[in-house]
């Protein structure tokens, strides 16, 4: 595990952006981990780069109950508590601490995953972190991640799910969209920024840092 480095933060410049990141496929490899237990399942042989489409129920062909049971079985399995991680993250995370006034982790899980989400996120972020989740207990939906970062003051949205991004870059929240299969037919508005990995994240949050 590599060392949790943020906890002696630097000056109190420039810290004012308030950054929102999603979980899944943002700070760790979730679809990734879905496929291999999917796929020793069913013996099936799907892979990231085949989902192309943002629907896990119609890539499948099956229903959102069977989808919602499989998510269950998938999260429920001792292999997969914990997640691999996208390659960078830790750093950053680190960069986005000492150097931004926030983080806020928005994801689209529903909140009876608190207890697994936050075990992962101990791994690798030592303050307890700013968490919302989009889905109640029954999995209905409490807000779009767009009204959550207005009522918050979110600046920057980093996501893999263009929809989320969409909405928040209507409301002039600067947004990173991280590149997968899923978004790669996405026409992109001014505001949404199309990145591969944690090093652009870094790169774009040094530009917005310094007002670029």
């Amino acid at each position: 595990m590599k060392e949790l480095n943020y906890l002696m933060k630097e000056g109190t410049m420039n810290k004012k952006l308030k950054i929102g990141i999603d979980l899944d496929d943002t700070i760790w490899k979730f679809h990734e981990s879905f496929f291999e237990f999917y796929n020793n399942k069913f013996g099936t042989n799907y892979s990231v780069e085949d989902y192309n489409v943002y629907n896990l129920e119609m890539f499948l062909g099956i229903d959102r109950e069977e989808t919602h049971k499989l998510f269950e079985e998938y999260e429920s399995l001792e292999k997969y508590q914990e997640l691999p991680l996208l390659e960078n993250v830790q750093e950053g995370l680190n960069f986005i601490y000492n150097n931004f006034d926030e983080i806020h982790y928005i994801t689209a899980r529903p909140v009876f995953h608190e207890k697994l989400v936050k075990k992962r996120l101990s791994n690798i972020v030592s303050e307890e972190p700013k968490l919302f989740f989009q889905l109640d207990e029954n999995r209905k939906k409490i807000s779009d991640k767009s009204d959550y970062c207005l009522r918050n003051g979110v600046n920057v949205m980093i996501d893999d799910g263009y929809h989320n991004l969409e909405e928040c870059s209507k409301e002039g929240i600067k947004s990173l969209l991280i590149d997968y299969a899923w978004n790669r037919d996405k026409n992109l508005n001014g505001n949404i920024i199309r990145v591969k990995n944690w090093k652009e994240i870094v790169e774009k949050l040094e530009e917005f840092r310094n007002g670029k």
